[in-house]
């Protein structure tokens, strides 16, 4: 298909506007530079580039107009207004004579001072976006405006940022995401066991820095979706490395904000500033930056808790052992149980990393209470998650899916799609299958859908299916359960692990009788049993959240205990819930 023409603002003046030139050509907006007639002003006016992504480039941008409007800030690029050409917004906004640095690193390369000045304003504005409660998401070189004549820096495009302090990151397309690709953090792909919190905009800075530090990106890859497993699996190689004229404190900098995980980062950007202004002061005083110990004063000024795992790591090893041997082609069925907010679920999702980082597809679904009648509920939400991920690929791979899947289904196709509806945006329409006696069908369908599932359990590309709160299962998904770990099948490369409350299972309960059917199939079982978190578990949460060391938190984490047991949700021995510790013990 080709693309629709581009909305030209040069060709046709907006009202009240002489266009002087197109600075900034992109996917989905265009830059122009102008100026305002009414009085002579110097403005930017930022359009859409392609009349076929006219709606959501549209409320992009008006939501970007809305959040810098009310972000008064010297360091956030100042919107004056949004106009109207063809029923289409245009944005303007001050012209104080810079560019992007994108384009100024085509033309020359800065001097290690001037990154280092650009490092200490580009600090300065995120920390002042973040005090107003707004997250970027989307830092990079092409949004950052520097002049080098005045030393004027500003952030702009805030058509993804959001006023939320902490969201779940939806999996991400990179044919989407492809300008911003090399600089967008592991947890904005949607594929690690993290929430998005303001720290993702510290990650997106260091990508920014080591690009200008060194001329080149994080990693090299061949295609989009690439990005996504270097951001999560793989080391950039450190500054100092790619040039030994870098100093080695300003390369730790970098990497210290490029870390994976976003406890590791720095977490306030007046610490990023503070260690900066060393190494800039150092340079101008000495000509040299000596060593020194990063993050002295980089004090969080938030409450955040943190989101790693605490107490689990004999858990979380023997996941990641068992899966170790579903990539080698086995087949397992792990059960992990324990009471209702022990943290079942986070235990098990902390996998979801390491899974994704060997290619493996992780899927999830819960079943719920209220819906145990619905026939399924869980594995289709699982299987859309798959489905989901399998849509964010390029053309050619949804093509090879697309084969592999009509190969495998052949013309019982249909019998998926009615129950996947997210299906038929892969495979297409397909044609009504034969109706069959009731038990035929079934047996039917239970072929088709093993044959589904095997088309996603491969050597290089393991399965691990998370069913979540099993004890509410319905017996239709059961049945699904024991296809699934049943050893005749030659299911191989399949890591399926179910979560369930064992105190709500009692003798006879259908899914004790399906475990006792799947035992004497022969099929491996492994059980973890989560336990209350122990004291020492709880100080060092407490430590980590309140920035303080184990013996001052050791007296609140021994009232923590007594009051939850080691279990977030559980009550105690007070009357009224105690919900300021589950917000400290479990991962919203």
């Amino acid at each position: 298909m080709s693309s629709a023409p581009p909305i030209d603002l040069a060709g046709g003046n907006l009202p009240g506007y002489s266009v002087k030139a197109l600075i900034f050509d992109g996917d989905p907006t265009r830059i122009y530079r102008a100026r305002r007639l009414s009085d002579n002003m110097p403005v930017l006016l930022k359009s859409i580039a392609q009349e076929q992504t006219l709606r959501e480039a549209s409320a992009c941008l008006k939501h970007e107009f809305e959040m810098a409007k009310r972000l008064q800030v010297s360091s956030v690029i100042r919107v004056y207004s949004l106009e109207n050409i063809n029923n289409t917004p245009v944005v303007v906004l001050e012209d104080f004579g810079g560019d992007s640095l994108d384009n100024l690193a085509k033309q020359r390369r800065f001097s290690l001072q001037e990154i280092l000045q650009i490092a200490i304003k580009l600090a300065q504005g995120i920390g002042e976006i973040h005090q107003a409660n707004i997250i970027h998401k989307d830092i990079n070189p092409s949004n950052i405006v520097f002049n080098p004549e005045t030393g004027v820096l500003k952030i702009i495009d805030f058509g993804i940022s959001s006023y939320l302090t902490r969201e779940q990151a939806a999996i991400a397309n990179a044919n989407v995401l492809e300008g911003s690709l090399p600089y967008v953090s592991p947890e904005q792909t949607g594929r690690m066991n993290r929430s998005i919190d303001y720290r993702t905009d510290f990650y997106s800075m260091g990508a920014t820095l080591y690009e200008l530090l060194t001329g080149r990106h994080l990693f090299e890859v061949s295609e989009a979706i690439e990005w996504f497993h270097s951001h999560i699996a793989k080391q950039p190689t450190p500054p100092v490395d790619v040039d030994p004229l870098i100093p080695l404190p300003v390369s730790n900098i970098i990497m210290k904000l490029l870390a994976k995980m976003a406890e590791d980062r720095y977490q306030s950007a007046q610490g990023i500033q503070n260690d900066l202004k060393h190494c800039l002061d150092a340079l101008s005083e000495t000509g040299k930056i000596e060593p020194f110990e990063l993050g002295r004063q980089d004090i969080p000024n938030r409450f955040q808790i943190p989101q790693r795992l605490y107490g689990r790591k004999k858990e979380v090893g023997k996941l990641l052992s068992v899966f170790d041997q579903v990539s080698q082609g086995e087949n397992h069925l792990v059960l992990v149980s324990g009471y209702s907010g022990i943290g079942k679920t986070c235990a098990i999702k902390e996998i979801y990393k390491p899974v994704t980082e060997r290619r493996a597809h992780f899927i999830s679904g819960k079943f719920d209470q209220l819906h145990r009648n619905v026939p399924y509920s869980a594995i289709v939400s699982a299987l859309r998650d798959l489905m989901r991920q399998l849509l964010t690929e390029n053309e050619e791979q949804l093509g090879q899916w697309r084969l592999k899947i009509m190969d495998a289904l052949g013309s019982n196709a249909q019998l998926m799609v009615e129950l996947l509806r997210e299906l038929e945006l892969i495979i297409g329409p397909q044609t009504s299958v034969q109706d069959l006696p009731p038990l035929e069908a079934e047996q039917r369908f239970y072929l088709v859908f093993h044959s589904f599932i095997r088309v996603f359990s491969a050597a290089e590309y393991p399965l691990v299916v998370f069913l979540d709160d099993l004890q509410w299962a319905d017996n239709a998904s059961l049945r699904v359960l024991e296809l699934l770990t049943n050893p005749d099948l030659n299911n191989r490369y399949l890591l399926v692990i179910g979560a369930y409350r064992d105190n709500e299972v009692q003798t006879g309960h259908p899914f004790l009788l399906t475990l006792k059917t799947i035992r004497e199939r022969g099929a491996p079982i492994d059980e973890i049993q989560l336990q209350p978190l122990n004291r020492g578990n709880l100080t060092e949460l407490l430590s980590d959240t309140l920035v303080s060391d184990p013996e001052t938190v050791t007296p609140l984490a021994e009232l923590v205990e007594q009051k939850t047991a080691g279990n977030p949700f559980f009550r105690g021995s007070v009357e009224e819930p105690t919900n300021l510790t589950s917000l400290a013990l479990t991962r919203s």
